[in-house]
This record gives C-alpha cells, structure tokens and sequence, in this order.
C-alpha cells in the first residue's frame, strides 16, 4: 500500500467522530480507522445518493496513513457545507426538514440533525453525516455498494 495522503493533511482537515474529509483534487477522500464503519458508511452514503439525498460516492479503497496504520477510505462527491460552528438558520432548517423527509418517506429516525451534517450540492441539501441513523430499511442495505457505482 502507498500514502496517498500527508499527515498535514489529515490534522487539517474537517472531522466527525469517525471520519475525516480529506480533499484530493476535486473529489474529498473520507477515511476511516475501521474497515465495517468505512464500508457501513459508504453503503449508506450509496444507497441516499441514489435517492437524491447525500453526495455521490465511488470506490472504497484502503491504504497506508502517513504513520504506516491502514486507512479504509472512499471517494466522496464534494458539496458545500458551514460547518459546526456555523449556526446559520437555514443549514439548521435544512437538517430538520431533511430529519423529517427521511421518517415520512423511509421510516428513519435520524437524531444527529443540525446544520453541520448537511451540506448543499448546488439543486438541494443533502447528508454529509450519515451517523445516527436507525429503523426503516437500512438494515436492508448489505451490499448495494457493490452491486452500484453512483457516478
């Protein structure tokens, strides 16, 4: 396995509990310590994509962090975000609605709804932050990763 990213890099770059969005070019690169939540989230981030409601992701891929431990990432679709710090009404109107549109529509109760895990794509607000999810059909979820490639 090669470094694909510098440790500078991932001390400077956004982060949640158990992802950090590293930017490479014009795609952001999330990487995770753990293989299951790496491949959990991108399976989720999939299956919303192909719904309209979180970035496009593609290829799960592992390698070597700068300090030589294995990173387990996947390539993520850019969108605008504020931030955590950023309490801008609109971002925390958008991760209410959107909390809503996934109870009424799929039957997922999302409880870690504020304006830092949404960001915008340019037609509409979507997941940045696929944490905290339960109910629904997301346990139905297995291996739609690796049956489609939302491009």
């Amino acid at each position: 396995m090669e470094t694909i990213v510098t440790k500078e890099q991932l001390s400077n770059s956004p982060n949640g509990c158990d992802c950090t969005f590293v930017k490479i070019g014009g795609a952001g690169l999330k990487c995770y310590n753990d293989s299951e939540q790496r491949d959990r989230q991108y399976q989720l981030q999939q299956w919303f994509a192909l719904r309209g409601l979180a970035p496009r992701a593609w290829f799960s891929f592992d390698f070597e962090g700068p300090d030589g431990s294995t990173i387990y990432a996947y390539y993520s679709e850019i969108v605008e975000v504020k931030g955590h710090d950023d309490y801008e009404n609109k971002w925390y109107r958008a991760a209410s609605d959107l909390r809503v549109e996934l109870e009424e529509k799929f039957g997922i109760n999302w409880t870690d709804d504020h304006g830092g895990n949404v960001g915008h794509n340019g037609e509409r607000f979507v997941l940045i932050d696929l944490g905290y999810m339960s109910g629904g059909d997301l346990d139905d979820i297995e291996g739609l990763a690796d049956d489609h490639n939302v491009e």
